[in-house]
């Protein structure tokens, strides 16, 4: 849909306009997407978790998004 229309990546930038924050991680959309902002912020929308399974795995350093399969 583009940055500018879609919802949790408008209001991720909202957020970092007070706050610096590395991830944002969201679910409950039916949508699977890793997105790097411009301020080296990423958003992991995990999508639809019982059909897909996509998941994010944190290491000790980084957040990784995964689809199994």
């Amino acid at each position: 849909m583009g940055e500018e229309k879609e919802d949790l990546i408008r209001y991720a930038k909202t957020v970092l306009e007070k706050e610096n924050i590395d991830y944002f991680i969201f679910g409950h959309r039916h949508l699977a997407m890793s997105y790097k902002l411009s301020q080296g912020t990423e958003i992991l929308i995990l999508g639809d978790w019982i059909n897909s399974g996509n998941y994010a795995e944190w290491d000790g350093n980084s957040l990784y998004f995964r689809i199994p399969g």
